[in-house]
Formats: C-alpha cells, sequence, structure tokens
C-alpha cells in the first residue's frame, strides 16, 4: 500500500508538466503569415512593418496615389513614441467589396494588458485596392497622417 501513495502525486505532476509545456509553446509561436498576395496579408505585412519601425517597407504597401505628396518620413513623424501593439485580423468581417477593393477590419489593442493593465483597443479598416495583382492599402489607414503631409486634403 505504500507504493500506491508514493505513487499518487506523479499524474498530478505529469499533467502540470504538460501543460506549462503547452502554454510556453503557444506563448512563444510565431503569428501566421499570411500570403502578402491578398489582402489580409498585405494588412499584416504593413502592420508588421509599423512594429518593426520599417516604415519605408509599411509606406511602400500605401496607395500611391492617395498618399501623393506624403514619404515614409511622414508616416514615420505620426507614429512618435510608439506604444507596443498587437494586431487581431477579423477574417469573418472581411468584405470584398468590389473586383478590385477589399475591407479588411482589425482589432488594435495597444499598451500593456492584464486586469489593471493602462492597455486600449480599437477597431481599425482598411481597404485594400488591387493594382494588377498586388495589393495595396487605398483611404486613410491607421496610423492616420495622409492630412499632414498632403498638400490637397482629402
Amino acid at each position: 500500500m505504500t507504493v500506491g501513495k508514493k505513487t499518487r502525486w506523479i499524474w498530478p505532476v505529469v499533467i502540470g508538466t504538460v501543460v506549462i509545456a503547452l502554454a510556453v509553446i503557444a506563448l512563444n509561436r510565431e503569428p501566421a503569415q499570411l500570403d502578402p498576395n491578398t489582402p489580409e496579408g498585405t494588412v499584416q505585412a504593413y502592420l508588421q512593418a509599423i512594429g518593426d519601425s520599417d516604415f519605408d517597407a509599411a509606406f511602400d504597401l500605401l496607395d500611391p496615389q492617395y498618399y501623393e505628396g506624403c514619404d515614409a518620413a511622414d508616416l514615420a513623424s505620426n507614429m512618435g513614441r510608439s506604444e507596443p501593439f498587437t494586431a487581431v485580423l477579423d477574417l469573418e468581417g472581411i468584405e470584398e467589396l468590389t473586383d478590385e477593393k477589399t475591407f479588411v477590419p482589425v482589432r488594435m489593442q495597444f499598451g500593456t494588458s492584464g486586469p489593471f493593465g493602462s492597455g486600449w483597443t480599437s477597431w481599425e479598416s482598411f481597404v485594400v485596392t488591387d493594382y494588377t495583382g498586388s495589393w495595396l492599402i487605398a483611404e486613410e489607414a491607421w496610423p492616420y497622417f495622409g492630412w499632414d503631409c498632403r498638400e490637397e486634403g482629402f
């Protein structure tokens, strides 16, 4: 009978170890890389470039006609003191507006999270346009800066 009492603790330890291992794997996994030749992949690449402070790469994914008179430095200066963010794609909200335009909604989470964190959430909308096989973000997209650099306004 003493053998059974000594081995009783093994199963909780094994289960606890498995749960901790799964949590570590889930927290350290990289986000799925979407096809950059799709509207949602374009938005992902844009937000990754913003998060990496690669404003040249981010600006290259914006519609040059809509952002005429703007450049990557305008985008960078608008970011100012940027805070960390996480973007979550709303797959169910993606809507094809026309053959060339697609609406891509994203939930943006800024700052720290947790029960008493100073973070906040906002929904951002991206309209992505097909320019002969290459998708670009059209219209005013987060972070909003076009009004600050365009000579003609909206």
